[in-house]
């Protein structure tokens, strides 16, 4: 082959050609055949992984709405103590306060009475 071409355009333009061609033989040159297999190949590959993606973001949704479920569940749960506690706090704080005006008006009605009339 080569040297039909170096007959014809010169030894030049057959050492560019010769040089163009793939290093290996004919065989192990990819066909469009080949590479619309290996796209379909891919395609199939990447549809298998989206899906499977697709299953486990599902699942982390799931485990999301459950955690966000226990959450709001433990917050009532201490919004409810923060009320009982405050709901105690005010009543002996209160409890305190009469009891100390009870003091306050015991000692000065004392002290009116025992000044003299």
């Amino acid at each position: 082959m080569q040297a039909g071409l170096v007959d014809k355009p010169g030894q030049e333009v057959a050492d560019v050609l010769v040089d163009h061609l793939p290093p290996v033989g004919w065989a192990d040159v990819a066909t469009k055949a080949d590479l619309q297999h290996l796209g379909e190949m891919l395609n199939l590959k990447f549809d298998r992984e989206l899906a499977e993606m697709r299953v486990e973001f599902a699942q982390l949704r799931g485990e999301f709405a459950q955690s966000r479920g226990e959450l709001g569940g433990q917050i009532e749960g201490l919004r409810s103590e923060l009320y009982q506690g405050l709901a105690r706090q005010t009543r002996t704080l209160m409890i305190t306060m009469v009891g100390g005006f009870a003091t306050i008006a015991g000692a000065a009605f004392g002290a009116l009475a025992a000044l003299p009339h």
